[in-house]
């Protein structure tokens, strides 16, 4: 989180509190709320829509790897029994890290389906025209991956990724005692309160 109380021309102080973590969930929120307004069938808007998808489904999976990577983080450098059991283990992908958090809550938690979006995620990022398998025996490689990218892409999978990843956020959380990300509001309106004025307050929420 990053902190800044600035000085305004007109004497008073202004309080800027910002912090990656909940831009991304909220940038997230945006995009799947403007995903929706714009119909995925009207020629008017469908690329409007597909774009909007797109980069809610980008953003849901930066938020995730953000606040396991922090998360791992937390555990690892804290003092809990179950922290120094595996503080020594390798954890480069984000299902690993959401195993390693899973078995460090140790509720029972059910780690997120993320399968499917992961999947239509993985396309767009790492895009190709064509696979190993059928490179250079089938013309229509190309164009069997772009409809892979296009139809696998919904509403639907991206809002369900995103309730399992915040139903085992919360569960994680609350077992380890961990926040996905302070609240910005909360914490600028604090800050306000101590220095004697508050004028005005805005966030990054859609």
């Amino acid at each position: 989180m990053l902190v800044r109380v600035e000085a305004t021309q007109d004497g008073d102080s202004r309080v800027v509190v910002l912090n990656a973590l909940e831009d991304l969930w909220h940038d997230h929120q945006y995009f799947i709320q403007k995903a929706k307004e714009n119909d995925a069938d009207a020629p008017e808007t469908m690329f409007l829509h597909n774009r909007f998808l797109r980069a809610s489904l980008l953003f849901l999976f930066a938020y995730a790897e953000g606040v396991t990577n922090k998360w791992v983080h937390e555990v690892r450098t804290g003092q809990k029994p179950q922290a120094k059991k595996m503080r020594k283990r390798s954890l480069g992908s984000l299902g690993e890290r959401i195993d390693f958090l899973t078995a460090a809550a140790n509720v029972g938690a059910s780690p997120p389906n993320l399968t499917v979006a992961k999947e239509v995620r993985n396309l767009w990022v790492h895009f190709t025209n064509s696979t190993r398998e059928n490179a250079g025996s089938n013309e229509n490689a190309g164009s069997n991956n772009e409809a892979k990218v296009f139809e696998g892409l919904s509403v639907t999978v991206v809002e369900h990724a995103a309730a399992g990843l915040v139903n085992w956020m919360t569960q994680v959380a609350n077992a380890l005692g961990i926040e996905r990300h302070p609240d910005s509001e909360k914490m600028a309106n604090e800050l306000s309160a101590a220095i004697g004025k508050k004028t005005k307050s805005v966030n990054s929420r859609p």
